[in-house]
């Protein structure tokens, strides 16, 4: 794991609208108070819903429901929290890769798509 996730920002770059975002040591932060909130903020549903599962057994909880320890569920639980708090901006840059986020810093000099020079006749294309 490449350190420099933690000790810079990282700004990535939607190609088609123009939009960025920051990755770096505030995810640790707002993971820890926000939790599944902030990955479903920035994009990363799938995080967010992994997250939200991790909690589901706790509340589902009964003596005569589970064959695993109330203590077990709960060291799991907090296992999967603290990792996803920890490893939040790893998780967020592979999340914006994976949907087509560029990273500004690899390629700045690339040209945007809605810099093309579009059509006089049909403006949206």
């Amino acid at each position: 794991m490449d350190l420099s996730l933690y000790l810079r920002r990282h700004v990535f770059r939607r190609r088609q609208f123009e939009a960025t975002e920051t990755v770096g040591f505030g995810c640790v932060l707002w993971a820890l108070v926000l939790g599944p909130l902030y990955y479903w903020k920035k994009g990363a549903r799938f995080e967010a819903l992994l997250l939200t599962l991790a909690g589901i057994p706790l509340f589902m909880f009964g003596d005569d429901s589970t064959t695993l320890a109330y203590a077990i569920l709960s060291d799991l639980s907090t296992l999967v929290w603290v990792a996803s708090i920890v490893c939040a901006p790893l998780l967020l840059a592979a999340s914006l890769r994976r949907h087509g986020w560029v990273e500004v810093g690899e390629t700045a000099d690339a040209p945007l798509e809605s810099a093309r020079p579009r059509s006089a006749s049909f403006p949206f294309t």
